[in-house]
């Protein structure tokens, strides 16, 4: 059986063509700061065999791009109306449904061909920011998508994302400067050795001490056990059992925490639930973490290496705008961070950007 060689088109002019028409629209489009995709793929799929064949898909895209856009904004801000917080619910069904049959009669009056290009355009402006669930918090979004470009919205997504990771971030910077609360039960191990005249005898630092050297797991399951078994209705021979088996390199203080006088069932328990709040501080001051994203960690490395001198929150700021800017052209994520309902972050993260992007001033 004869393997027939496999005959590698040349590259003829009509390629050169359809190249060159992708290019100057991304080119055009880097110049005027917005998205060259739709332009890219108009371009492409408005080049055809022939120049009768470009006319009529060039039609197509036009129209359909037209009809399609314009409709599709309609349905999305009359979506925002019902749903103001622009979450996904089934309101969306019958939009979708009105809105197709609206694009076919409308294609049909002006231009037949533009059908699939229109419903493309239609359901990326009316579904898709829905069911991306990027905060829609208001008809900003609807502006945005007007200004850009329909698919910037797998954009907002992004900036969505790195914004809530720039709160995060400072968040936990709070949290970790917070000191970490003293032991409350103490007092309350104290009260029960003075009460049966031990306070000579132990001392609840030591003890505590002794606790801290066990790993947070462990305390954590013993406390569990504790619950679980019902630590202070125990007989005294199974109290000594339950130690054997949780805590048998502690069993030089047996004594002492099977001794149920004057609530001592208490001391167990109060030192117990003292170190596992203790541990559990402990993780939350913890400023890496395995679950964090890049961006979070990003940030929050440029906490650590900040100067003394230097604001935490600054630090952090001047890293989500590097970020962002990585993500979108800095005249551009002012409208992104606007239609993402945080306006209360612009005057942080792109201060020189916002006069370019006022529409209009009031005097109120």
């Amino acid at each position: 059986m004869s393997i027939k060689p496999v005959k590698i088109p040349g590259v003829g002019m009509r390629n050169v063509k359809t190249a060159l028409a992708a290019a100057f629209c991304a080119l055009a489009y880097y110049f005027v700061g917005r998205s060259p995709a739709f332009a890219c793929i108009g371009a492409i799929f408005g080049m055809g065999s022939d120049m009768e064949d470009s006319r009529k898909n060039g039609g197509n895209r036009l129209f359909g791009t037209l009809i399609g856009g314009l409709l599709g904004m309609l349905l999305f801000r009359i979506y925002l109306i019902f749903k103001p917080d622009g979450a996904y619910t089934l309101w969306l069904v019958p939009l979708t449904f009105i809105g197709t049959v609206i694009l076919i009669v409308l294609c049909q009056m002006v231009w037949v061909g533009g059908v699939q290009p229109g419903g493309v355009v239609l359901c990326i402006l009316a579904v898709v920011p829905l069911m991306l669930g990027v905060g829609l918090a208001s008809s900003d979004v609807a502006a945005l998508l007007v200004r850009v470009a329909p698919a910037d919205v797998y954009a907002a997504a992004a900036v969505d994302a790195l914004l809530r990771d720039h709160d995060a971030c400072l968040s936990r910077i709070r949290a970790c400067r917070v000191p970490v609360k003293e032991k409350k039960r103490k007092s309350d191990v104290e009260r029960i050795l003075y009460a049966r005249g031990q306070e000579d005898e132990y001392d609840p630092d030591e003890l505590y001490a002794l606790f801290g050297s066990l790993p947070p797991e462990k305390v954590s399951a013993l406390r569990q056990a504790m619950q679980k078994q019902a630590w202070h209705l125990m007989d005294e021979d199974v109290r000594e059992r339950f130690l054997r088996e949780w805590l048998p390199e502690f069993d030089d203080i047996y004594d002492l925490l099977t001794d149920f006088r004057f609530g001592g069932y208490r001391i167990l328990g109060d030192i117990v639930c003292d170190m596992e709040d203790e541990n559990t501080g402990r993780e939350k001051k913890q400023l890496f973490r395995e679950s964090d994203s890049k961006a979070f960690t990003a940030m929050m490395r440029a906490f650590v290496d900040k100067s003394a001198s230097r604001s935490y929150r600054d630090a952090v700021t001047a890293e989500c705008r590097e970020l962002l800017t990585a993500i979108v052209r800095p005249t551009l994520a002012v409208r992104y961070v606007v239609a993402l309902g945080r306006r209360d972050l612009l005057w942080d993260l792109l201060p020189e950007y916002i006069e370019k992007n006022v529409l209009e001033v009031r005097d109120d």
